[in-house]
């Protein structure tokens, strides 16, 4: 059998700022299986003299706190006790002692509810959304419950939580032990001695990010506006992500690399761009960015058609391309509109108010049909307040034709090709009306 070693860092990315406390969650494998040795040590013993050595260093950061959840040390392997689980030792400046006295009596007991300890883990953290959550799993990954620490993953997820996770095997393989695919970062360390400088890495990691929030912000200066995606890059590093706002009303973060500077694009309809962004090392940096949006419909009354529709600016620059019957998003302002229809639809100043969708509905198109037995010149206009302007020119094949077209007055101005005298133009007027075909014949 594979002595493995798995240790997960679940990084709890929420709203922090510069002397905002950072909170660490050690969760420890405490079950039956965790007496298995790893070279001459039993990895329960390994475990928790890591931990003493890691919480004998961080007791000295200001604003950094500890606790600690067990799993498996309550119930005998008999009991298939799925919910052992217990915050043994809660978040505190001063609990350094207690953390001690609790590893220091921990013995190897129970069941390995590793999922189901994870997931716990999420409530076990002050109602503090400054602070900059993590928590430390480790255990011989062994589940003995069904549970899937994917599951877990998206479980915290759902709660409001947003992951980063560092996976560390001893003498594993990727594949081998419990399922860690969903989980972006492993690392293989063969030794107790490789595990601990892994470890200590990890830790320094934690104590010394650097992080970046985007705030979009609506006309009243309230950061409501999410959903949209952006993208933030260096020299060295890109970032793509959709803007969220989780169920708590935290933003999510990134951790980033503060050793480049930034440009941000925020990719509404228009974009919003910001250069040359300076985020500073330990530091958690806000980008605040004005960007009210709204939503624009444009669709037929009943029956839709596959046309599409644009969107300019106040410069006449398109913002937006979309297909009829679509809603998509809009920065709040005022727009100049052409829908693809025959003949083609403008309207100007069309207002997107925040946090609202604009409707627009166009009457449903008919159909013109036109029938020629001989090949023609002709070309279809539109008849309106005693004026005529061109919609489309027709085919000068001998075939039949068929036109959606919005309802109105209309005339076919034609010649027969074998007729060259101008005399020959011949006149056509009709009327088209939504959801009904009108069939001409050139002849």
């Amino acid at each position: 059998m594979r002595i493995i070693l798995i240790i997960i860092l679940t990084v709890f990315a929420i709203e922090a700022g510069a002397q905002n406390k950072t909170r660490i969650l050690f969760v420890l494998d405490a079950s039956n299986s965790m007496q298995e040795r790893l070279e001459e040590e039993r990895k329960i013993d390994l475990a928790k003299g890591l931990l003493e050595e890691i919480i004998d260093s961080v007791k000295t950061f200001k604003n950094v706190e500890l606790g600690l959840r067990v799993y498996g040390h309550l119930s005998s392997p008999m009991d298939n006790d799925c919910k052992d689980s217990r915050l043994e030792v809660p978040f505190s400046k001063t609990n350094y002692t207690d953390l001690f006295r609790t590893l220091s009596n921990l013995r190897p007991k129970g069941n390995t509810p590793l999922t189901y300890s994870l997931t716990s883990a999420a409530n076990d953290f002050p109602k503090d959304s400054l602070s900059k959550n993590y928590v430390v799993l480790i255990t011989d990954g062994d589940e003995s419950c069904e549970g899937n620490p994917c599951e877990a993953e998206r479980a915290l997820r759902k709660a409001g939580v947003v992951l980063k996770t560092f996976v560390i095997g001893l003498g594993i393989k990727k594949q081998e032990g419990v399922n860690f695919d969903c989980f972006d970062t492993f690392y293989d360390a063969l030794t107790p001695k490789a595990f601990s400088a892994i470890l200590k890495n990890i830790i320094r990691i934690v104590l010394s990010q650097s992080t970046f929030q985007l705030d979009l912000l609506n006309e009243q200066f309230i950061p409501n506006q999410t959903d949209v995606l952006y993208s933030l890059s260096s020299k060295r590093n890109r970032y793509d992500y959709y803007h969220s706002i989780l169920q708590n009303g935290i933003k999510d973060t990134l951790v980033v690399d503060p050793n480049f500077k930034y440009d941000l694009t925020v990719h509404t309809s228009p974009p919003l761009k910001r250069d040359t962004i300076s985020i500073q090392k330990n530091r958690h940096h806000i980008e605040a960015v004005m960007a009210p949006t709204g939503k624009i419909k444009v669709a037929f009354k009943n029956k839709n058609e596959n046309i599409s529709y644009q969107i300019y600016d106040k410069n006449n620059q398109i913002v937006l391309f979309n297909k009829m019957g679509q809603s998509r998003m809009l920065l709040s302002g005022n727009y100049n509109l052409v829908i693809g229809t025959l003949p083609i639809i403008r309207q100007k100043n069309i207002s997107i108010q925040t946090n609202q969708t604009k409707e627009i509905f166009i009457p449903d198109n008919g159909k013109l049909i036109v029938q020629k037995a001989f090949p023609v010149t002709a070309v279809l206009l539109q008849t309106e307040n005693g004026e005529s302007r061109k919609v489309i020119d027709l085919q000068e094949e001998k075939t039949t034709q068929t036109l959606s077209i919005q309802p109105g007055k209309y005339t076919i101005l034609y010649r027969l090709h074998i007729n060259k005298q101008m005399l020959k133009t011949k006149e056509i007027a009709i009327e088209i009306k939504s959801g009904i075909s009108t069939t001409v014949e050139l002849n």
